[in-house]
């Protein structure tokens, strides 16, 4: 003659609670289950247990009742948390089940962990989430439609990039510099074209660049360097191939201390300053090919500012310059 159940240990009642499971008789899995939480009413395992059973018998607000249980005693307990997506999303609530289901994928352990039933649980969830995402990033452009008109291409472009990102539909990009990080500087992720009225100009000057770089090379001008160069004995990785290699030069002109037009040897030096920033915060100038960008903060400040340079030689006096020039295969 079989015990009560208030007269079982809580082991006792686990061990009946899976025979009866195994047995398919959910009822009795049912009553033994209740015992248990009633006894133990601390114990995580059998109130997940319980929201199983619940689930089984399709009692939907006993499930809840368990699930809730269990997570106030684990508030991160993923099998409860991935639970409550499912049963959510089965009441037909997908805005909520995507939520929960989001929640429990932060919980997740990693995939080869788990077996393969949850596993596709877990891959469903992530899909449920993403196609949620997707619609209400949807809905929030249509909403902005209204007002789009009134913001420039770059604040749209913004506003479009904060939906997404806050949805994490997208990567949030930001600076990731591997040497010189300058401190202060706004964290840009697309610098947009309107931000330098001299590009058009710059442009126009293309085939002048061209034209002075192939004359220099033609001529086989002296000063080109490997741009990679390093000694043999550094970690070389990705650069192996072309570290002091000829087949990607540039001429480093301020190596030699700022002497670009020396450096050209008998070539007239015929600089032409293509635009200087009047706000004082830079200056891009070109000279046979060259390419100089210079900033009042250079690195070469020290070196080279305010050096008496000719006018009709000077890329921009008051500045210091950083120059390069490559050349590809």
């Amino acid at each position: 003659m079989e015990r009560t159940t208030s007269a079982r240990t809580s082991a006792e009642l686990e061990q009946a609670a899976g025979r009866a499971l195994q047995a398919g008789d959910f009822a009795t899995a049912r009553g033994l289950l209740d015992a248990w939480v009633r006894q133990e009413p601390g114990h995580l395992g059998a109130w997940l247990r319980r929201a199983a059973v619940c689930r089984q018998q399709g009692d939907t607000a006993q499930a809840f009742e368990s699930l809730s249980s269990a997570l106030k005693i684990d508030p991160r307990c993923f099998p409860a948390l991935l639970m409550v997506a499912t049963l959510l999303e089965r009441e037909g609530d997908l805005p909520a089940a995507a939520r929960q289901y989001d929640i429990a994928i932060a919980q997740a352990p990693p995939d080869e962990r788990l077996d393969v039933p949850t596993r596709a649980a877990l891959e469903h969830g992530r899909q449920l989430v993403a196609k949620h995402a997707r619609e209400l990033r949807d809905f929030i452009h249509a909403e902005l439609d209204v007002v789009r008109g009134e913001c420039t291409v770059s604040e749209q472009r913004r506003v479009e990039t904060f939906v997404d990102t806050t949805l994490r539909l997208r990567k949030r990009y930001v600076q990731e510099p591997m040497e010189y990080c300058y401190p202060g500087m706004p964290s840009i992720e697309f610098y947009d074209r309107a931000m330098f009225p001299w590009l058009a100009e710059l442009e126009a000057a293309t085939p002048d660049i061209r034209r002075e770089l192939l004359s220099l090379l033609a001529e086989g001008a002296p000063g080109f360097s490997p741009y990679v160069n390093y000694a043999e004995h550094m970690p070389l990785d990705q650069w192996r191939e072309l570290n002091r290699s000829p087949r990607w030069t540039a001429w480093h002109s301020l190596r030699t201390r700022g002497a670009y037009c020396r450096a050209l040897g008998a070539r007239a030096c015929d600089c032409r300053c293509i635009f200087a920033d009047t706000a004082g915060q830079g200056a891009v100038a070109l000279a046979h090919g060259f390419v100089f960008r210079a900033a009042p903060e250079d690195a070469y400040s020290g070196a080279y500012r305010d050096r008496e340079f000719p006018a009709s030689r000077a890329p921009c006096p008051r500045y210091s310059v950083r120059l390069r020039l490559s050349r590809g295969r």
